[in-house]
């Protein structure tokens, strides 16, 4: 049996999420905030994730590159900086960085590894980043520009980046196909896109499939403007509106997967979008692709 919450307390939830001061003071008193500002290993272990699935045949160096949704931490947009990029864009939404105490430690962890392991261009990290030790940080706009925008609208140029790349963010973006649009728009011809896509609900745990339950009008109510929100595009879809828009696709990897016998036994329950789905693309959770712009 599936865990259903009620759609009134779902609801009650999205509406509050429409008010930034609610949601920012939730996001600042968060206990999974906390426990990634302490640990700066995770930008490091993209990196190494991101060196690995392209077999070392993507360089940064001297490269411009957009970093979509960073989150809590702007250490991959350093570590970019750090392996030799001309310039860092990170775009977010939402703002998840408020320079406290917590964010300043994890920025400077960040620095301090890359200075101690010797990163080539360590140097140019450690300049991007002004007034670390205030909430008043800034950054070089010669070497980071740092931006709350909207996917759906980058504030970026035309042909401005050779490399655009995201972690877990295109399942959440309310206009995936105006996101690769505007992807497309900003990467320069010859340029690449790299993108892992989490296609789990990340409301309930314990039955990471339930959101396909819903029909699209309760799924909206439900979750529309929550924190957490998926638009519940499938890998297929995903594919499709990269190839649309003008990127070939260089290579895939399914990163995490469900059960074959798991998503059968549950495919009865799913809204009718969803039912008629191949079992292989309705069994990939998590999704890893390198697209290069025509």
């Amino acid at each position: 049996m599936s865990e259903r919450p009620g759609l009134l307390i779902e609801l009650a939830k999205n509406v509050a999420s429409t008010f930034d001061p609610i949601r920012e003071w939730i996001e600042r008193r968060s206990a999974r905030r906390a426990v990634e500002a302490q640990d700066n290993s995770r930008p490091f272990t993209l990196w190494q994730e991101l060196s690995d699935r392209t077999g070392g045949r993507l360089s940064v160096q001297g490269r411009e590159v957009l970093e979509v949704g960073p989150g809590r931490s702007l250490g991959l947009s350093l570590i970019f900086l750090a392996a030799g990029a001309r310039r860092v864009y990170a775009v977010d939404r939402f703002r998840h960085l408020f320079w406290d105490r917590l964010d300043r430690r994890h920025t400077v962890a960040v620095l301090e590894r890359l200075d101690a392991e010797g990163w080539p261009f360590a140097g140019a990290a450690r300049h991007a980043v002004r007034d670390i030790d205030s909430e008043n940080v800034s950054f070089d706009p010669d070497l980071l520009i740092y931006r709350q925008a909207d996917g759906a609208a980058l504030p970026l140029a035309d042909a401005s980046v050779d490399l655009t790349y995201s972690n877990a963010v295109l399942e959440h973006v309310h206009h995936p196909d105006a996101v690769v649009r505007e992807l497309a728009r900003v990467t320069r011809r010859g340029g690449d896109s790299v993108h892992e896509i989490d296609f789990r609900d990340h409301f309930v745990e314990r039955d990471r499939l339930r959101f396909l339950e819903f029909p699209e009008w309760e799924w909206q109510l439900r979750a529309r403007l929550r924190p957490g929100y998926t638009n519940r595009l499938r890998v297929g879809d995903f594919q499709r509106l990269f190839r649309e828009v003008g990127f070939e696709l260089l290579s895939g990897m399914i990163t995490q997967h469900f059960e074959m016998k798991d998503v059968e036994a549950m495919r009865p329950r799913w809204a009718s979008r969803f039912r008629d789905r191949s079992a292989e693309e309705l069994s990939t959770a998590a999704y890893w692709g390198w697209w290069r712009r025509q």
